[in-house]
């Protein structure tokens, strides 16, 4: 059995981008999740990490309508991992969220 589930709560780091593609609306998210743990030497060490992640549909429409810079959502999804050539031919590759299920939260 291949599972392939993502799970996130995090805050949103800028305003959505809203994207008209044919086969229809596309959201990009930019949430920011944050850790902490204590080092050897008892010190709160703080990490963060900015996940990219894309929404359709209904998820994308409610992400129009209710998402803004600094909302804290909770997202399910799946990872993806994409490569493409920029405009100067070089190969790039994105990793990001494709969501499944979002609730904002409060």
């Amino acid at each position: 059995m291949d599972i392939n589930t993502v799970l996130l709560a995090g805050t949103l780091g800028k305003d959505p981008e809203m994207i008209r593609h044919h086969l229809g609306k596309l959201a990009r998210l930019s949430l920011l999740t944050e850790e902490s743990h204590l080092n050897p030497q008892g010190r709160l060490i703080k990490t963060s990490q900015i996940h990219v992640l894309t929404a359709w549909g209904l998820d994308a429409e409610l992400a129009e309508k209710h998402l803004k810079k600094g909302t804290s959502i909770y997202v399910e999804g799946k990872l993806i991992h994409n490569c493409y050539h920029d405009r100067r031919g070089i190969r790039r590759e994105v990793s990001e969220v494709k969501i499944t299920g979002l609730k904002i939260l409060t």
